[in-house]
């Protein structure tokens, strides 16, 4: 399903998320740009992510249990077990994204 977006939309997202991918934090760079993730039944946009998160999305089946569940295997495996709340790369960047959204205008 393609999604229509209009312009001022993208760039609302952009603004939003400062130009990275709003689970990993990742920039769009040479030969890398960011995907407008939406949810496959109701074709609503949820916002920006890299190509990498976007598979890991769609892997999952954007199904959020199957996800915690998954982080709960790599915990029980060795992994670094996800703080409590988990913190947001949006949020941790938000003088930088005002930064970013100031040089690009």
């Amino acid at each position: 399903m393609r999604t229509k977006i209009a312009k001022a939309q993208i760039e609302a997202l952009y603004e939003q998320a400062a130009g990275r991918c709003e689970i990993c934090g990742a920039d769009e760079g040479p030969g890398r740009k960011l995907a407008i993730d939406h949810n496959h039944q109701t074709g609503n946009i949820r916002g920006l992510l890299c190509r990498s998160c976007n598979l890991g999305l769609g892997s999952f089946r954007d199904d959020s249990l199957l996800l915690l569940s998954a982080v709960e295997y790599l915990a029980r495996n060795g992994h670094t077990p996800v703080p409590k709340p988990v913190p947001n790369p949006i949020a941790i960047r938000r003088a930088e994204r005002k930064a970013w959204w100031e040089k690009k205008h």
